[in-house]
């Protein structure tokens, strides 16, 4: 059995936004979908998905600032 982490990356989300929940159920929903066929695909997808969630904290810091 393959327990996902992501919740743990999602969650500091919900500060930033509230419709991030919405988010949350649906990349779950995904993950579960999706037969992780190795440990280098799951290790990609958390550096894709870190990279996505800076990108998106990042920008909403940068547009507060401004």
């Amino acid at each position: 059995m393959i327990t996902s982490a992501l919740p743990y990356y999602i969650r500091p989300l919900i500060y930033l936004n509230p419709y991030s929940l919405l988010t949350e159920a649906y990349i779950q929903t995904v993950v579960r979908g999706l037969p992780i066929s190795s440990c280098i695909s799951h290790i990609l997808g958390s550096i894709t998905f870190n990279s996505v969630t800076f990108f998106i904290a990042w920008i909403r810091f940068v547009n507060k600032v401004e």
